[in-house]
């Protein structure tokens, strides 16, 4: 049983999750000076199971983080105003 949420981020820290469920997720893209902000609620197939490899992790390819540190990056979003 996985206790949500999960925190990750890639190895090259260009992509951070909060992973809320194994339907819902959001995603930090760090593109140049940038930060760019999803929110992505999984209705098909192929975003459950890329869910499902972000909480099992079984290719080692995502990083856990803590909670404070993906609030930092947050901040760093550009947020429509």
């Amino acid at each position: 049983m996985v206790n949500f949420p999960l925190f990750k981020k890639t190895g090259n820290n260009n992509t951070y999750y909060k992973i809320s469920s194994y339907e819902y997720f959001e995603e930090i893209k760090r593109i140049g000076k940038k930060y760019l902000f999803y929110t992505i609620e999984a209705t098909q197939l192929p975003e459950r199971n890329y869910i499902r490899d972000l909480t099992e992790n079984n290719q080692g390819h995502f990083i856990s983080i803590t909670e404070d540190e993906y609030e930092e990056v947050k901040k760093k979003c550009d947020f429509p105003k």
